[in-house]
């Protein structure tokens, strides 16, 4: 499973160890978060000194297939960073993002495990963003979770997968964002790197304000 807080395009010192036993650790660390286009402070840059570790592991044993990850990320708010900056201390918007009884440095973190045996692969996955302000009134405040199964004999496989996750969105407003997507698909082997995948997808999308006007649903079919 893939943990991010909108750092993505941040200049980043990554390291990642050789795979040793089936086991595998990385680490990354950047300044600042991402800029937009135009290189001004983004609402993603309240964050700075970012730090993030990783690890996965993944060996068989008597025929059972066994994979697991886990991942953990940091970084402090501009407005604690005692320097210069559209957000440092001795601004007007100094303490924007240091409301009282909020906890304004980022966290977050997921796991995930996979079993595969006789063709049958089950995955499930966990995210979790727990701390940390985008704006005065908007938090990172988030979490997700997925399960999926899949068989495969010869050249078909099939599987369905389930997504959930939430936001908390506008701290004022009581409730959260939500979104669910249920899917199911299947593939065909045509030959040697030519396959066939079709699936189908149903979605529920809930704002947090419970207004009709602002819920959405639907349906898609992708081959």
């Amino acid at each position: 499973s893939n943990l991010s807080a909108g750092e993505n395009d941040a200049t980043k010192i990554t390291y990642l160890s050789p795979k040793f036993y089936g086991l595998q650790v990385g680490a990354s660390s950047w300044p600042e978060f991402s800029q937009d286009q135009n290189g001004r402070n983004s609402r993603l840059m309240v964050q700075h000194d970012g730090f993030a570790f990783g690890a996965n592991y993944s060996n068989t044993f008597n025929g059972v297939g066994v994979a697991a990850s886990f991942g953990y990320l940091m970084a402090d708010p501009i407005g604690n960073s005692g320097g210069a900056g559209a957000n440092g201390p001795g601004t007007a918007n100094s303490a924007i993002f240091d409301s009282a009884g909020v906890d304004t440095d980022i966290s977050g973190w997921n796991a995930g495990l996979r079993v595969s045996v006789a063709g049958f692969t089950v995955t499930g996955n966990y995210h979790a963003l727990d701390d940390g302000m985008m704006t005065s009134t908007t938090t990172y405040d988030s979490s997700s979770w997925t399960l999926s199964g899949s068989y495969k004999t010869g050249p078909y496989t099939v599987g369905v997968q389930y997504f959930s996750g939430e936001a908390e969105g506008l701290i004022a407003t009581p409730g959260d964002d939500e979104h669910d997507v249920l899917m199911i698909s299947g593939g065909y082997q045509l030959g040697a790197g030519v396959r066939l995948v079709a699936g189908f997808y149903t979605f529920d999308d809930t704002d947090e304000t419970n207004l009709v006007t602002r819920q959405n649903d639907g349906w898609g079919l992708m081959m």
